[in-house]
């Protein structure tokens, strides 16, 4: 590695290897694993071992080889806890495969280390992991079809009326006890409000600022910083949010002037101080919708019609999309769309 590239800041490297620092972060993790793997499997002197690792440390990139035994052994085969197994007793577990999500994160991670040591991938590798990758999410397809997996995993997407029951809980929020001035459950509300209208994950909110605000017409624009595939921002562009006369608590004028007069000022993140606090502030927004959650009464359950735990940062978005597909507004292919968001 060149001077030049050691100097390079880990924001720089992100933007130029177009992954989001937390992508980078659940991509390490699965190497991690994968290093992890060979030390509870084979012996130092394993020839496994001696080709794979060097210093105690994986090589980059990672060994076809080992990386098929990896997935075989750590995502296909392995089972996980299913304490809501609903399957007739006979057939009742309480056990489930992993979901795509967790081959789709191992694949991607193992692509990533060719990238991370500047290795052109084989051609031959590349349909290899595809095809890993394909065979696998037809099985979870025919698990889900037959009942051995839960239909539906990660964030769930609610209606516009459980949404609306999750704004009015939140903007009546009040925090109690030490520290509660600086509680996120206040700001929780102006943060789902945008999240929702802009159809934006977690951490796209966390980055905007008040500059990059303006009114555009009877609209207010929104301009997103950055997105899952423009790490660098190079392809930005505004949403067009307009208000809601009809109804204060779902309208992100009204939110955002609430914010404004609690002291906002232009150029000001309107959650954390810098870019570099997005990873932060869907942390926090994260543990502030878990509580709102948590202090809903028994009566929601009727409304919300998903489990409280599915109830996370990715839901507005997916409840957005849910909406406007519901509505007629948009096509079937909307979440592909706006899958870069």
């Amino acid at each position: 590695m060149s001077d030049s590239d050691s100097d390079e800041s880990v924001g720089a490297r992100a933007a130029r290897e177009r992954l989001q620092p937390g992508t980078q972060e659940d991509y390490n993790n699965a190497l991690q694993h994968i290093e992890d793997y060979v030390k509870e499997t084979y012996t130092r002197d394993h020839e496994v071992y001696q080709r794979c690792m060097e210093n105690d440390k994986l090589k980059m990139p990672v060994d076809f080889a080992l990386s098929k035994l990896f997935l075989r052994d750590k995502v296909q085969n392995r089972l996980m806890p299913w304490p809501d197994d609903s399957r007739e007793s006979s057939r009742r577990t309480f056990q489930k495969h992993l979901s795509l999500s967790t081959m789709t994160t191992a694949v991607s991670a193992l692509k990533y280390s060719y990238r991370r040591n500047r290795t052109i991938m084989p051609p031959a590798v590349a349909v290899d992991y595809e095809n890993i990758w394909q065979e696998y999410k037809l099985f979870v397809g025919n698990e889900r079809m037959n009942g051995d997996m839960p239909m539906v995993e990660g964030a769930a997407a609610i209606t516009w009326d459980a949404y609306h029951m999750l704004l009015e809980a939140a903007i009546s929020a009040k925090p109690e006890g030490r520290g509660s001035a600086e509680s996120s459950i206040v700001n929780l509300w102006l943060f789902l409000i945008i999240a929702w209208t802009t159809l934006c994950r977690g951490e796209r909110v966390g980055r905007i600022q008040l500059s990059f605000i303006q009114w555009c017409g009877d609209a207010l624009g929104i301009q997103v910083p950055t997105s899952k595939s423009d790490a660098a921002g190079l392809m930005s562009y505004m949403k067009l949010c307009y208000a809601n006369c009809l109804d204060f608590t779902s309208c992100v004028v009204t939110a955002l002037g609430a914010r404004i007069c609690a002291g906002l000022q232009d150029a000001q993140f309107l959650f954390g101080t810098g870019v570099g606090e997005a990873q932060y502030v869907v942390t926090r927004m994260r543990a502030a919708l878990a509580e709102l959650v948590f202090l809903l009464p028994e009566t929601a359950d009727a409304v919300l019609q998903v489990k409280r735990s599915l109830l996370t940062m990715h839901m507005p978005k997916k409840s957005g999309i849910k909406h406007c597909n519901s509505c007629g507004i948009t096509g079937m292919n909307t979440p592909i769309h706006l899958r870069a968001d």
